[in-house]
């Protein structure tokens, strides 16, 4: 099964005839809750994703409304015809559009039926839609003149980049994920005297004793939606204890505001504020996604904005570079991989490595015989704008400024490529003094921090630029034991370290299964037209889904189960 990426029809092929101005053409005159408590059930509501229109109409309309639905059902059934796909009519992107323009704008007042507001929500989110895929048409212009080889890439990439980490998700997965980061980050923070009056305001905003405080509250809301046993919306009732207002007060802060969704790109704000208050001691989740990605995702803005009020003397000069550098891109990856590759391989951390005299070095060296990976460790994020933008022309130089090369020099593919041939010509002798450079296979590895780089066409893009750079040196140099760049989020790294760890998966075997299913093959090699096309858009899929199918075909746990138990009794203990 591919990622969700699919075809989302509009509403201006659905009812031409309907010439809406905006939302509020369909939504005023629905009570504000009742279109937030809609928005929350469908956030939740996986079946509601579904391709099979009459299961998702059935599930829509009482009925009183048939005559439409069965109407509907004929239009959406004469668009699914013309696209030749099964189409969707509900996407989470536009359902988190409505919610922004309820929250904004409705009031409490009702002037619909209740037949009427069936119809019109139906029809907003179809109109909602309409506005989000305006943008297919720049994604196809942007990318229509590249070449053939990468230009299936550059349009996969441009449309998943805008929404596909809201879309392609699993719940219980990131979870682990966000946990034992949100641990990883407060412990670096907490060794370190510069963050001390950071660490202090953070706790006195939330009101709690301490970070693990801060940690047990923030999880528990993840737990609740974790345990839940039906899809749909789910309510928090506070217990009028002795920690009443104390819980209030913590979950208010992370409460719905009214805001400009206009300049919201990437629903910054909702990110921040998953929940909606609907009585003094009652919350709901409006998005269970945001909410579980508050844990850790949620704490760099959170920490930024704090630090932003702090006087010049406390404030961190440059967060951003701390948190980016010093946190992601060395602390984390550095703890992660020590716990990846077993003690008897050669392994150095990029620090280690310039401690004996290796200049500009790799993130992560580790040797297995004659398998050695290399790490480049990037947390670079594109702006949302630029994201929902659907412009691979404005796109692509912003990746090549943070992968390829910019005005300060190389970047990811072209470092890489750079250490390769040091380590061929034996510089790395100095302090891995047992490897053989004339047997030796070199695994280059891009680590990602961001689920936003995890998507389809990312991979191919890097190794594009790979390939061009390693031509223009492959005259004077063999590069034949070289392979493909593998791009890795750091979120999968910890899912699957341990299986690293004790083999139960072969790193270099999966990596080395995952370009070959990713390998464009011959039309031959297929039964029919259709499974063609299937497989050319399938050589786009990231390592993660990859892996994710090769840990369920072997029926293996995807989830650090070592790893949490260490991290929960940090920050859990009394």
């Amino acid at each position: 099964m591919g990622l969700t990426l699919g075809y989302q029809t509009g509403l201006t092929e659905t009812y031409p005839e309907d010439n809406p101005a905006d939302l509020g053409d369909y939504l005023i005159g629905i009570p504000r809750d009742t279109v937030l408590l809609v928005v929350s059930s469908l956030l939740n509501k996986k079946e509601i994703y579904s391709t099979n229109l009459q299961d998702i109409l059935g599930i829509w309309f009482r009925q009183s409304n048939n005559a439409f639905a069965n109407d509907a059902y004929q239009r959406l059934l004469a668009v699914q015809q013309k696209v030749g796909q099964p189409i969707s009519i509900i996407a989470q992107p536009s359902v988190l559009k409505v919610f922004a323009y309820a929250n904004n704008y409705l009031s409490d007042n009702q002037t619909q039926t209740e037949e009427q507001i069936e119809i019109n929500l139906f029809k907003a989110f179809l109109f909602q839609n309409d506005l989000i895929n305006s943008v297919e048409q720049k994604i196809t212009e942007t990318t229509e003149n590249l070449g053939e080889d990468i230009r299936l890439y550059a349009l996969q990439f441009t449309n998943a980049v805008r929404f596909s980490d809201v879309i392609n998700f699993d719940l219980r997965e990131i979870f682990f994920a966000e946990f034992i980061r949100a641990i990883l980050f407060f412990e670096f923070l907490e060794k370190r005297d510069e963050a001390k009056p950071l660490l202090k305001n953070f706790i006195e905003r939330y009101e709690v004793v301490d970070w693990k405080d801060y940690l047990k509250r923030i999880s528990g809301i993840s737990f609740s939606i974790l345990k839940k046993e039906k899809d749909g919306h789910l309510e928090l009732e506070i217990p009028r204890d002795a920690a009443f207002d104390a819980n209030i007060k913590f979950l208010e802060i992370l409460s719905t505001v009214k805001y400009d969704e206009l300049t919201d790109f990437d629903f910054k704000v909702l990110r921040e504020r998953p929940i909606h208050k609907i009585a003094e001691d009652k919350f709901r989740i409006i998005s269970e996604l945001f909410a579980v990605e508050r844990i850790f995702k949620g704490l760099y803005f959170n920490l930024k904005a704090i630090n932003e009020t702090l006087p010049k003397e406390e404030k961190i000069k440059d967060f951003r570079f701390l948190y980016t550098f010093h946190f992601s891109e060395k602390h984390s990856l550095y703890e992660v991989l020590r716990k990846t590759f077993p003690k008897k391989h050669v392994s150095f951390s990029g620090q280690e490595l310039e401690s004996k005299g290796i200049d500009g070095a790799p993130d992560y060296y580790a040797r297995n015989n004659n398998k050695l990976f290399i790490f480049e460790s990037k947390d670079s994020l594109i702006s949302a704008s630029l994201k929902e933008s659907g412009d691979y022309s404005a796109l692509e130089p912003d990746l090549k400024r943070k992968f390829y090369i910019d005005n300060e020099g190389a970047k990811a593919v072209i470092q890489l490529l750079n250490f390769i041939q040091r380590i061929y010509s034996n510089e790395f002798l100095k302090i891995d003094k047992t490897y053989k450079s004339e047997t030796l296979r070199i695994y280059p590895i891009v680590v990602v921090h961001d689920r936003q780089l995890d998507v389809p066409g990312f991979n191919k893009i890097l190794n594009y630029w790979f390939s061009i750079e390693i031509k223009k040196i492959e005259k004077h140099a063999s590069l034949t034991r070289v392979h493909p760049i593998t791009v890795i989020d750091i979120s999968t790294l910890i899912l699957i370290h341990e299986l690293l760890l004790d083999r139960r998966l072969v790193f270099e075997k999966v990596i080395d299964q995952y370009h070959d299913f990713v390998k464009i093959k011959e039309p031959m090699h297929f039964n029919s037209e259709a499974q063609y096309k299937k497989h050319l858009m399938d050589t786009g899929l990231p390592f993660s889904f990859f892996i994710k199918r090769q840990i369920r075909k072997n029926k293996l746990p995807r989830s650090p189960h070592t790893m949490i138990r260490e991290k929960a009794i940090i920050a859990f203990e009394e």
